[in-house]
């Protein structure tokens, strides 16, 4: 037989020390640790791109800025909300962030406009990263410049493009033909003693052509015109964003 003997120190008696609480999963935990992460980085999303800036303040496309905001909402997966300062896409566009490693991972979007599609994203560096979906330049017909001096090029984009209406129909007994339409304004940033005889403005569906309106007129800085884009592309995709690119001569006047 033995004897087993047990002793207790008499006192205060001590606490279990806490376990700190270990956060699992790929997602930023908070909007600051979205944001410490993302800052100067560039989210490619295929049909699109989001460059970061300081603070919540991003640029998309190189044509729409504004104010994000993040949450977490599960170990793997985020929220972003991408506020726009001018109100395109109906002034808001939720993405949901599947994050599969830290820098990669799946999307989903939905716009106050009604805008929604889904596709793969990568985070890459924006000072070095290529535009995501190259796009073919469409050349307008020459114009004679016979009494015109051309004016050099001067710092920052002449125009502003604002995208209001971007909608696509697939066509009956053609599962690869979409017809889209894509209107909008275009503003005039800058003008000194110079104009533009016309613009073309060239529409694109997801990198696809689908056509040029001619915008005719002379352009001082703050004014505007409108454009109405319509024609056929064939995709089997089932989103797609729209953009548009503004091409003209500048010249100066005598």
């Amino acid at each position: 037989i033995t004897d087993r003997t047990e002793s207790a120190t008499i006192g205060t008696p001590s606490r279990p020390t806490p376990t700190p609480v270990v956060l699992e999963g790929l997602a930023p935990i908070d909007n600051e640790a979205f944001i410490s992460r993302m800052t100067g980085l560039r989210l490619n999303a295929e049909i699109f791109f989001v460059d970061f800036l300081q603070g919540s303040r991003f640029d998309e496309d190189g044509t729409h800025t504004g104010t994000s905001t993040y949450s977490r909402t599960s170990n793997d997966i985020g929220e972003l909300t991408l506020s726009y300062d001018r109100g395109v896409y109906g002034g808001r566009c939720t993405i949901q962030l599947i994050f599969k490693t830290a820098n990669r991972g799946d999307w989903n979007y939905t716009c106050v406009s009604g805008i929604r599609g889904q596709g793969s994203w990568t985070v890459i560096d924006r000072t070095v990263a290529p535009t995501p979906a190259p796009q073919p330049t469409a050349t307008p017909t020459p114009r004679p410049t016979a009494t015109a001096t051309p004016r050099p090029t001067t710092s920052g984009p002449a125009f502003a493009v604002e995208i209001t209406h971007c909608d696509g129909e697939r066509l009956f007994g053609d599962s690869g033909a979409v017809e889209v339409e894509i209107r909008g304004t275009v503003r005039a940033n800058r003008a000194v003693d110079s104009f533009f005889p016309s613009l073309t403005a060239t529409g694109y569906l997801g990198g696809h052509l689908v056509g040029v309106d001619l915008i005719s007129g002379d352009f001082a800085a703050g004014e505007s015109a409108e454009f109405s884009i319509r024609g056929i592309v064939h995709t089997y995709g089932s989103s797609s964003r729209c953009s548009v690119s503004i091409e003209g001569t500048e010249v100066r006047k005598r």
